[in-house]
């Protein structure tokens, strides 16, 4: 495959800018959007009350997790593996984003399937999740697969994922910044619904994942040199991924990682603001771009401790600065301040600039890692199993993510929950359970050897 230059890999980066902001809103917003928990804005739900059943939402919804978790090593063989005229990665991608843009467009429009009620809804959108966490999965191992053969060195493959992070910075500041406080009133209004018209018009952002399709080249030439090499079977392309004694050591520090994350991820752009902190308009945009508009700046910070400490070292700070931010977070509860209002958001604002350091990093090293892994690999066999990795390393971030939201934040926030004769302690338990799991992330990431190296 055709190598591309820094200027082009920059734009290459750009290319899962629109599926992983979507995504990031379906993680963000649909399970608010179905449940309508207490004192959210209307314009965040469907119609501003629960339309689906919340047990079976969290059973159904867990379910569509582990399915993709478990589905997504076959989809990552299929694009290794495969063999096509255009390429396996562009084939991949294609096959992957037609259903991804349908089913998303789906799980947004309830109205079309509202008759059905709260059983029949809830079904349907498990089903969906179904469909569109596959498709997303197909399409993005495809294109991540594709950073260990269009990078000519580690230097190429770091300046990569950098860029990736900076556009996952962005995503992730529409998606908790402005979003909830400026798009969402311009795109959808102000009342009941307004969510469903606003993603509906955000859906062309897919579009971005195309652009692989113009930028990958020669890759049919090297699948033709290929084909004897890749005619293994499923088992042993899994067997030859998972036996990197340091990739295995990652994914248990990653799938801590990954329930903590996700903890706060799906609650920055509706409880934590609307219901812990208690704040509204350009509090909510100050404080959730905190969380993300200095990535790159710490992403520098990041990098200094790496190449002075080590890997593991700079991992591990990044791991205490987040489970820091979710304890100050949860000292921010709104109960605690109810005469002095602005203090939560204060508390709220240095919560979200401590935890940036720590976003930073795990945006960055998500992708570098199993990329980083897949090089060496081919340095030595020849042979490219990169979407295997990613696809390894989303089994486990799917199982966290289940865990993680359908497990854990469902049930909590569907719930209310008294602390000291105070309403509301549901959504102060959300900050403290993702702090106390990064601190388990942070012990077991001593397994983890101080520089990434080949064993």
């Amino acid at each position: 495959m055709r190598k591309l230059t820094k200027g082009k890999l920059f734009i290459y980066a750009m290319s899962g800018l629109g599926p992983n902001l979507l995504m990031t809103l379906v993680t963000g917003y649909l399970n608010d959007a179905l449940l309508a928990p207490t004192g959210i804005d209307p314009a965040k739900t469907f119609t501003g009350s629960v339309i689906v059943s919340v047990a079976l939402c969290s059973v159904l919804f867990f379910a569509a997790k582990v399915i993709d978790a478990f589905i997504d090593v076959p989809l990552a063989y299929l694009s290794d593996k495969m063999h096509c005229k255009m390429g396996r990665r562009k084939a991949s991608i294609l096959m992957g984003w037609v259903p991804m843009v349908i089913s998303f467009l789906l799980l947004w429009a309830p109205k079309l399937y509202m008759g059905a009620g709260a059983t029949g809804i809830t079904w349907i959108q498990a089903i969906l999740l179904v469909i569109f966490y596959s498709s997303y999965t197909l399409t993005l191992v495809a294109y991540y697969g594709s950073y260990s053969a269009i990078t000519k060195d580690e230097q190429d493959l770091s300046s990569l994922t950098h860029y990736k992070a900076f556009f996952d910075t962005i995503q992730y500041c529409v998606s908790y910044a402005l979003f909830p406080s400026l798009l969402l009133g311009i795109l959808g209004g102000r009342e009941a619904g307004a969510i469903s018209k606003a993603l509906l018009m955000l859906a062309p952002m897919m579009l971005t994942m195309l652009i692989p399709m113009f930028m990958i080249k020669d890759e049919d030439k090297e699948e033709e040199a290929e084909k004897k090499e890749r005619n293994v079977s499923l088992m042993e392309s899994i067997r030859a991924s998972a036996s990197s004694r340091p990739f295995r050591r990652w994914l248990g520090t990653q799938f801590l990682i990954h329930v903590s994350l996700m903890l706060f991820l799906t609650g920055i752009g509706t409880t934590i603001p609307d219901n812990l902190v208690g704040i509204k308009g350009w509090q909510v945009t100050i404080m959730n771009s905190a969380a993300f508009a200095p990535v790159p700046l710490m992403l520098l910070i990041f990098n200094g401790f790496k190449k002075r400490k080590g890997h593991r070292f700079a991992l591990q700070t990044a791991l205490i600065a987040f489970a820091v931010a979710m304890f100050i977070f949860a000292s921010g509860w709104k109960q605690l301040w109810q005469s002095m209002p602005m203090i939560s958001f204060i508390i709220g604002l240095i919560a979200s600039t401590i935890g940036s350091y720590s976003v930073g990093v795990f945006f960055s090293i998500s992708y570098f890692y199993p990329a980083h892994i897949a090089t060496e690999e081919m340095k030595v066999t020849g042979k490219d199993n990169a979407a295997m990795y990613f696809a390894i390393q989303g089994l486990v971030t799917q199982l966290a993510s289940a865990v993680g939201v359908n497990l854990i934040y469902i049930n909590l926030v569907g719930n209310e929950i008294s602390i000291a004769g105070m309403q509301g302690g549901q959504f102060v338990l959300v900050p403290i359970i993702a702090g106390v799991v990064m601190l388990a992330a942070f012990f077991v990431a001593f397994g983890i050897k101080r520089n990434i190296i080949k064993e």
